[in-house]
């Protein structure tokens, strides 16, 4: 599996409109430290899915000449995960398998979004599809079990799976309590790669967790890859971020590719 980073960047995006913090500015000439909001796109043998769709992702799609998409998962509704479904009023109709993308998520979700994606279903570019929580669903060669995670909004986290590979995806995750943590254990454990938000070098309570909590999940979760994204300039700058956290993790970057 070839998992394509086309954006990990937080809500804001690196750098910041008006901002001369020192990330910021790094960013500005650093390439590494640049950053759109997040997305990814899983390939296998030839056929994608696409991990949140938010308002970067049109230059996305045209950086990475993304032009066949089997399914669009989306895991909550804010403006950088969400907003950018808009753009799909204009995706080719040969864009997904059997001329289909189908728009994936648990129907709570779609429900929220459903003006999002409204014009895209009416000129037949997305087909919605909703996945029961904690259960697989078959996309493709894909399989993919939505798990409810704690955030400020109703958000999903994605087990996907293939016949060789399972990857965790937890793109906005707030602060764990014991118990949850034991959700997450029985749910989300064993993986190649566990990609997980960091916007934050320090936990932010009720918000967001913070780098080393993200490390220490990566390890109660026991993946075998620990990759960090959804970066904001509140944390380190990305050379600062890898040399801080010694390789305990890796720290992601816009177009990274990771083959597993």
């Amino acid at each position: 599996m070839e998992i394509k980073f086309l954006g990990t960047g937080a809500s804001e995006g690196v750098p910041v409109i008006g901002c001369d913090c020192a990330h910021c500015a790094t960013a500005i000439t650093d390439e590494r430290s640049r950053r759109l909001r997040s997305a990814i796109l899983l390939t296998e043998n030839g056929r994608s899915i696409l991990l949140d769709a938010g308002i970067d992702i049109r230059q996305q799609l045209l950086t990475y000449q993304v032009r066949n998409i089997d399914a669009v998962l989306v895991t909550h509704e804010h403006y950088d995960h969400a907003y950018g479904l808009r753009e799909f009023k204009y995706w080719p109709e040969s864009g997904g398998q059997d001329g289909v993308t189908q728009l994936c998520a648990p129907r709570s979700l779609l429900n929220r979004i459903s003006f999002l994606y409204d014009e895209a279903v009416k000129f037949s570019k997305l087909k919605p599809r909703p996945l029961p929580p904690h259960q697989f669903t078959q996309i493709g060669q894909f399989s993919v079990k939505p798990v409810r995670i704690i955030h400020t909004a109703v958000s999903f986290g994605y087990l996907i799976q293939t016949s060789t590979t399972k990857i965790v995806y937890l793109s906005d995750i707030s602060a764990t309590t014991p118990s949850i943590m034991d959700k997450y254990k029985r749910r989300l454990s064993g993986s190649d790669c566990l990609i997980i938000n960091a916007p934050f070098f320090e936990n932010q309570p009720g918000r967001h967790i913070g780098v080393r909590e993200a490390i220490r999940l990566g390890e109660d979760l026991d993946c075998k890859k620990l990759v960090l994204s959804h970066i904001n300039h509140h944390n380190l700058a990305h050379r600062e971020l890898h040399d801080e956290i010694n390789g305990a993790a890796i720290v992601a970057f816009d177009g990274m590719v990771i083959e597993l």
